[in-house]
C-alpha cells in the first residue's frame, strides 16, 4: 500500500467521507481505495512543481486558493448539491485530481493559462516521470489547474489522452 508523501487524506477526499472514517478510526480504508499509481503521480507532480493543493476544505483559512475546494480529487457519485456530473467522471474512481500550483496563484489570468498549459506539456514530455498518467484535461476546460488521471483510458497508441469534456 502506497501512502502519499506530500498529500494528506483530507486533501484527497470530500469532507463528509473524511469525517465519517475519521470518527470510526478507519482512515486507513481510504488508502485502499486510491490507485497507488495516482498517489505516486501526484507526489511526483508536487516534487516537480512545488507546493500544490488539490482540496483545501480542511485548512482553516483555505490557504492560498481563492475559494474552498472539496471535490477536486475523489468524489461521491452524486455530489450533495444534487448534480450528477460527478457520476460520469473518473474522480469517482479515486484516480483523478485537479492540481493547483501555488507559484501560479498570483499570475494574471493569461499567464496562468500559459503556466498550466506548460505544466501539462511537461507531463507529456516526461513519460519517465509520469508513466501512469493516462488522461489530461485540455486547458480549454481546466484553465487554472491540471486535471490528471491514472485511469484505464490511455490511447491504444500508448499516448496520454487529452480530453475535452
Amino acid at each position: 500500500m502506497y501512502i502519499s508523501k506530500h498529500f494528506g487524506l483530507e486533501e484527497l477526499v470530500w469532507k463528509e467521507l473524511f469525517k465519517e472514517l475519521h470518527d470510526k478510526n478507519m482512515l486507513w480504508v481510504l488508502y485502499r481505495k486510491f490507485d497507488d499509481r495516482f498517489l505516486m503521480t501526484i507526489d511526483q507532480f508536487r516534487e516537480d512543481f512545488g507546493s500544490t493543493l488539490i482540496n483545501n476544505w480542511s485548512f482553516k483559512d483555505g490557504l492560498w486558493l481563492n475559494g474552498i475546494y472539496e471535490y477536486s480529487c475523489a468524489r461521491p457519485a452524486i455530489i450533495p448539491k444534487g448534480e450528477k456530473w460527478s457520476f460520469y467522471t473518473t474522480h469517482v474512481d479515486f484516480n483523478t485530481g485537479d492540481l493547483k500550483v501555488k507559484k501560479y496563484k498570483d499570475l494574471v489570468y493569461a499567464d496562468k493559462l500559459i503556466a498550466y498549459n506548460e505544466a501539462r506539456q511537461y507531463i507529456i514530455d516526461h513519460p519517465e516521470k509520469y508513466p501512469y498518467v493516462t488522461v489530461l484535461e485540455s486547458g480549454d476546460y481546466a484553465p487554472t489547474w491540471v486535471h490528471l488521471a491514472t485511469s484505464n483510458f490511455r490511447h491504444q497508441s500508448g499516448n496520454i489522452r487529452i480530453i475535452k469534456p
